[in-house]
């Protein structure tokens, strides 16, 4: 790899991380501005996205083996990941 080109990676990879950081702030302004309905917003988003991952699941069962098999990996490795009803 050219030296300019590590340089942008760098440069980016580093924009990347403050954006995170920036982001992370503004969660949690909102979360003390108002807390409970915060946690509402986010407690829907998850409910969709899981919806949205058992059809996806249901209808590919190679994703499903995959979901499946890094789950057990995880619990293999002592990893934390989350739990699927």
């Amino acid at each position: 790899m050219s030296r300019e080109l590590i340089e942008e990676l760098e440069r980016e990879r580093r924009r990347n991380f403050i954006d995170r950081l920036k982001h992370v702030d503004w969660e949690v302004e909102q979360i003390l501005k108002d807390h409970r309905k915060w946690f509402e917003i986010q407690a829907e988003w998850s409910k969709k996205y899981y919806e949205a991952l058992y059809r996806q699941m249901d209808k590919d069962p190679k994703l499903k083996k995959i979901i499946i098999e890094n789950i057990l990996r995880g619990d293999q490795s002592g990893e934390k990941h989350i739990t699927f009803k």
